[in-house]
């Protein structure tokens, strides 16, 4: 393919980084010019047999193709989209640099119920709501003494087995609200009706869409088992299988899935739903779009569900109680559907769509050549506080790469998450921002719903494309178990850079400042990270190549959802 110069490739004759910066066909077209411009032909060396070696200066070949390359990205530069040259142009609107809204709270709000929300009984403690002794000792082991509201509103109505759907402010405690009932209802079966946990047959299972959030949930499940004994398992994708078959070897009480790898499970009989009597389904917005609504309607359809409420706590389990949990309420084709499938389906909520009073947010309007010196001084700012840790979240894979890029450059010490890394890796850096190996975390939304990483400093360096994707991001500081700044206070900061991202900002203060919820709020479900890339997608290939030829390959568990 490369031109022959003298009995040598010219490719040969280039340096490392120009051969690895030129396609190979682009680098041939360049070289064929560059050896026309020196007047030697390369078919007049074919002809002789054994050529006059002249000695060539390498520094000429450089300068010669360095010149070829500078004008190509000159013309390259000029044909951009007119897209892109009309997006560069747009400026951003007048008026002020930066849009500070300052807490009007320093409670969190999830502890205040909302004027419009019905609570049956309004305690300071757990004791009153019902549940047993030793779910108690295992909250207070975990130091949640005083319920939220939506634990308040959820839990009454879990406890005499209802159907429910509860939509709630993220960080307001969702996952014990559906969790403590759960672990509550085994242990009574257990008491009450002498049930016994079968073989490959659990009785509460718990849906969730990301891997990151299943490992998050699995180990509060596991938290709350020291005191309430009873036996939780992750099926998740992205591990190893042989590891989850193993945990099914023995009975199993509750399940921590992802719909894709739960599913095959069931598909292959490693896994049966006829002593399923608890299914929750969490991210409700993100499992009824349109890349997990098949499987979880799948789910769904594979359960047994009684035309009327389910069986009251005084009747052994014949059916399944079904709890959908979400930070945002799905759309009203979902929710009729829900009701038509769930009879006397109860709807729970409290403070959805509001704007977090408790914290401070901050917009900054900048031009897209300064966000990255306006995030350096933000994370130096933060990383004076020895316990304070901060999330930097990109719209895409590439912009969460060149920040990486950058920090590197910078000598800050930071952990980058985004869905091309695979599964495993992501885990394991997760786990080390959560332990405080790294207290900067670069990622996209994979880590916006439902992680708790505990931060304390929110820093949008790409603004949201919608309000839902805003109220998720800012979510994860502010949170029941998150500890504050050294000023006591949360920060959101978001980086403006068009006019877009202005008319969103202005909406979000005009919410808070009037204290009520979004109005005309976007909801557009998306997946809780970014698209796979091409590596990962070829990886996937070549497994599930290997599943064809053997059954039970013990694999990478990888998820088309």
């Amino acid at each position: 393919m490369a031109a022959v110069l003298h009995g040598r490739r010219v490719v040969d004759l280039l340096p490392v980084k120009i051969i690895f910066g030129c396609q190979h066909v682009r680098c041939a077209r360049l070289a064929r010019k560059v050896v026309a411009s020196s007047s030697l032909s390369p078919k007049s060396t074919k002809q002789v047999k054994e050529p006059v070696r002249q000695p060539l200066k390498q520094l000429d070949m450089k300068s010669a193709l360095s010149r070829q390359l500078s004008r190509r990205r000159d013309l390259a530069s000029q044909k951009r989209p007119l897209q892109e040259q009309q997006s560069n142009k747009e400026t951003i609107s007048k008026g002020r640099k930066e849009i500070v809204i300052e807490p009007s709270c320093s409670e969190n709000p999830a502890f205040r119920p909302d004027k419009d929300v019905d609570i049956e009984l309004q305690v300071s403690s757990f004791s009153p709501l019902g549940l047993r002794e030793d779910v108690l000792k295992a909250l207070y082991n975990i130091n949640v003494t005083k319920p939220t509201v939506i634990q308040m509103v959820t839990i009454p109505p879990l406890l005499k087995r209802e159907h429910v759907l509860c939509a709630a402010q993220t960080g307001t405690g969702k996952t014990l609200a559906y969790l403590a009932p759960v672990v509550h209802h085994l242990r009574e079966d257990e008491r009450k009706h002498g049930v016994i946990t079968r073989l490959k047959r659990p009785r509460a299972c718990i849906v969730v869409p990301g891997r990151e959030l299943a490992i998050q949930v699995l180990e509060v499940a596991k938290s709350l088992s020291h005191h309430a004994r009873f036996k939780s398992v992750g099926i998740i994708g992205g591990r190893k299988k042989k590891f989850m078959k193993r945990d099914l070897a023995s009975p199993v009480d509750l399940v921590v899935a992802t719909p894709g790898t739960l599913l095959q499970f069931r598909q292959k009989d490693r896994l049966f739903f006829s002593d399923l009597s608890y299914l929750v389904i969490d991210e409700a917005d993100s499992m009824f779009d349109s890349s997990f609504k098949s499987d979880t309607m799948e789910i769904l359809q594979s359960i047994s569900i009684r035309q009327g409420r389910p069986s009251p706590p005084s009747e052994q389990p014949v059916d399944t109680q079904v709890t959908i949990v979400g930070a945002t309420m799905p759309n009203e084709l979902v929710v009729d559907t829900l009701q038509r499938m769930l009879p006397r389906l109860k709807t729970c909520s409290s403070g959805l769509h509001r704007v977090l009073p408790h914290i401070r947010h901050r917009f900054v309007k900048i031009k897209q050549e300064e966000k990255a010196g306006k995030l350096l001084r933000l994370l130096r700012h933060d990383l004076q506080d020895p316990f304070q840790r901060t999330i930097v979240f990109c719209n895409t894979t590439e912009a969460c790469d060149f920040v990486g890029h950058f920090l590197v450059e910078k000598r800050i010490k930071f952990i980058r998450l985004h869905k091309v890394l695979p599964s495993k890796v992501r885990s394991n850096l997760f786990e080390e921002f959560q332990e405080g190996r790294a207290r900067v975390l670069v990622c996209t939304d994979i880590a916006s719903r439902g992680v708790d990483p505990d931060v304390s400093h929110v820093i949008n360096f790409d603004f949201p494309t919608s309000l839902v994707d805003y109220i998720h991001r800012v979510g994860r500081t502010g949170r029941v178990t998150t500890e504050t700044t050294s000023t006591g206070v949360s920060v959101a900061t978001s980086l403006l850079t068009h006019n877009r991202d202005v008319r969103m900002a202005k909406i979000i203060e005009q919410a808070a400042k009037k204290q009520r919820r979004l109005e005309g709020i976007e909801i557009r479900p998306k997946r809780p990270s970014a698209e796979p890339g091409p590596k990962e997608i070829w990886e996937n290939k070549e497994i599930n190549f290997k599943k064809l030829d053997d059954e039970d390959f013990d694999g990478e568990d990888v998820e088309f959802t």
